[in-house]
């Protein structure tokens, strides 16, 4: 009697002491989000850090709230997004990177299941069902759960107790789900987030050694099929206590965490610091503004983003309707290309070596756009050959194949593509470099199909430069293919 006594006192301070310390490792996110009477639950975060979308009540009567960072302050007072709720009743599964785009899950219309939303600038659009091939019979849907790849291609979804595989068909549907036999030994898997890096994985999960109820877990992926993952393992007792954690999430920086926990009262949010060992690969977050590179003005555009050495698309965002501003998140070890699209206009496409791992940061990027008019000259950035020689590299074929488009789309469309070279070297030899250049591009582009009565060619040599010889900066600058629209 003595000896169980004796243990249960041993429990109760160990349990008492743990709560203690999780207590000083989470930040509990306070009154501005977090109620006395109401449940706080599945945290939703942007990828730049700066909304936190969630809901609050419980199953049958939740609400969507989304608050901002506001700095020094941290968050905002948390405001109904009622237009939403208004439609239905749901709550944020995913944001994408560019703010613009969220995926919800819920009733809307008289239908369950994964919904998304747009948001044109000033309010967000009727939810509309996102489709699969066949069917989503494994699936109760109201207890259906789903996290997203950055560039939002890939899906992973819980029924409640497994999780499940499917990847983008076409620009609407969604592969039928497959198990991921090794991420459901426990006898629940539910709420995955997958962090920017696209490799990261946590869910919440028992059958991993957890310390009471469900943990947070994390695993990684091995493979490109995405059904080879590590074995999961449970993250560290700053985030997980005896008590039950799931809707654990982060911004692209990776640092810290979002969890909900109902260690203390209803259920309440709160932030943590992730240890260095658990966190994600780092990432980089490109933002900026579409600017109308005649007038200034900011354009509403859809944003390409490449890597160029695959000559694959790696994704696609839209800037805010109203300020032209977008956001996207890269991963290291790729070079990109990226650039804009918008009716009777070409961007100016901008080139990003991410090949050496660094970091998490933060870069802006702003993308010109040129009007589509006679006279205009645009240059073509991300065209690479070999130094002193007119052969393509196949680096250059994600922005020639852009211009290919453009030409298709516009087949009035003549333009002039001219060479330019800097000043090293002879008149001569420069003059006939820039002109098998030239040369090269439009054996490129006639060789994928468009007419040769749409394209002229001319080298200039050294005459043309744009800036000084001076400096090597300089000189790079000058040595450029572009082309000036003669007719539309």
């Amino acid at each position: 009697m003595k000896s169980s006594i004796f243990t249960l006192s041993l429990l109760f301070a160990f349990t008492t002491a743990h709560a203690q310390s999780v207590a000083k490792a989470r930040v509990n996110l306070g009154p501005n989000i977090n109620t006395p009477d109401s449940t706080e639950s599945h945290p939703v975060l942007s990828p730049n850090g700066k909304y936190l979308y969630f809901f609050r009540g419980d199953l049958w009567t939740k609400s969507i709230f989304r608050s901002e960072w506001n700095g020094k302050d941290g968050w905002g007072k948390a405001v109904e997004i009622s237009e939403l709720d208004k439609r239905g009743k749901g709550e944020v599964e995913f944001a994408y990177p560019d703010g613009n785009r969220l995926v919800l899950r819920g009733n809307y219309g008289g239908i369950a299941g994964l919904f998304v939303t747009d948001f044109n600038g000033t309010s967000w659009s009727e939810p509309r069902p996102i489709p699969f091939e066949h069917t989503l019979g494994v699936f109760d849907l109201d207890y259906l759960d789903a996290t997203f790849s950055v560039n939002g291609k890939v899906m992973i979804l819980s029924n409640g107790t497994k999780l499940y595989l499917s990847v983008l068909r076409s620009s609407e549907v969604w592969s039928d789900p497959v198990a991921i036999s090794k991420l459901n030994a426990g006898t629940s898997s539910y709420t995955p987030f997958l962090a920017s890096d696209n490799r990261t994985l946590y869910f919440s999960a028992d059958g991993y050694g957890t310390l009471g109820g469900n943990d947070i877990v994390r695993t990684t992926r091995l493979d490109d099929s995405w059904l080879d993952w590590s074995t999961p393992e449970d993250l560290d007792s700053t985030i997980n206590s005896p008590a039950w954690e799931s809707y654990f999430y982060m911004s692209a920086a990776g640092d810290d965490a979002y969890v909900a926990s109902q260690a203390d009262g209803n259920g309440d949010l709160y932030r943590v610091t992730i240890d260095p060992k658990e966190r994600p690969n780092p990432v980089a977050l490109i933002t900026g503004t579409v600017i109308n590179a005649k007038t200034k003005e900011p354009l509403a555009a859809e944003i390409t983003y490449d890597d160029i050495e695959a000559n694959q698309n790696a994704g696609e965002a839209k800037t805010n309707a109203r300020d032209g501003k977008y956001s996207v998140v890269l991963q290291y070890g790729k070079k990109y290309s990226i650039a804009a699209r918008a009716e009777h206009f070409y961007a100016l496409s901008d080139f990003l070596d991410l090949t050496t791992v660094s970091t998490y940061q933060e870069i802006n990027q702003d993308i010109l756009m040129m009007p589509m008019e006679v006279g205009a000259t645009i240059g073509l950035k991300n065209l690479f050959f070999e130094t002193g020689k007119a052969e393509l590299q196949a680096t250059s074929f994600t922005e020639l194949d852009r211009l290919c488009g453009y030409l298709r789309s516009y087949p009035s469309l003549r333009i002039q593509i001219g060479g330019h070279t800097d000043n090293v070297g002879s008149s001569g030899h420069n003059y006939t470099l820039s002109l098998a250049r030239v040369n090269a591009v439009i054996a490129y582009l006639t060789s994928k199909g468009i007419p040769s009565n749409q394209l002229t060619g001319k080298g200039y040599g050294q005459t043309k430069p744009l800036t000084t010889n001076g400096t090597e900066a300089g000189r790079a600058k000058n040595r450029r293919v572009e082309f000036t629209i003669l007719a539309l």
